[in-house]
Order: structure tokens, then sequence, then C-alpha cells
């Protein structure tokens, strides 16, 4: 997460930080940091449809009801 922060203070292009953002998924698959950071490249590639993906499983594995409203809204709002 690290290195996703710093890419994203650098302005590394989404292009970029998408495959690595990828292959950490799957060695944590319910990291919800992880799963932002990869529906925000998403969104700003012009993916919409797999950034919403990526909200709606923030919603499936979070523990925090607050943090699965907001994924819900992003996934609603941000994406129609």
């Amino acid at each position: 997460m690290l290195w996703v922060g710093a890419a994203a203070a650098l302005g590394f292009e989404a292009e970029r930080v998408l495959p690595v953002l990828k292959r950490v998924a799957v060695r944590a698959p319910h990291n919800t940091q992880i799963l932002q950071a990869l529906a925000r490249a998403c969104e700003t590639m012009g993916d919409k449809a797999e950034a919403r993906a990526y909200y709606n499983r923030i919603i499936l594995v979070s523990e925090f009801p607050e943090e699965r409203l907001w994924a819900q809204k992003q996934a609603d709002g941000r994406l129609q």
C-alpha cells in the first residue's frame, strides 16, 4: 500500500499501477484499501464496469458498515 500511495502522489498513470494492484489483490483479496485503489484506477481508465465490480467486492468483504455504505454510494452514484 505504501507503493500505491507513493505512485498516486507522484502521478503514475493508472495503466502502470493497475497490473501491480491486481497482483497484490490476489495475495490480499479482502484488503479494502487495495480494492479502493483498484476501483479508482479502473475509473481513471474509463472502465466503469470493472470499477463497479471492485466497489461491490468491498461491499461483500468489508466488516465496517460505513465502508460498505461508502462503496455502495460510489458504485451507484459515480458509475452511472
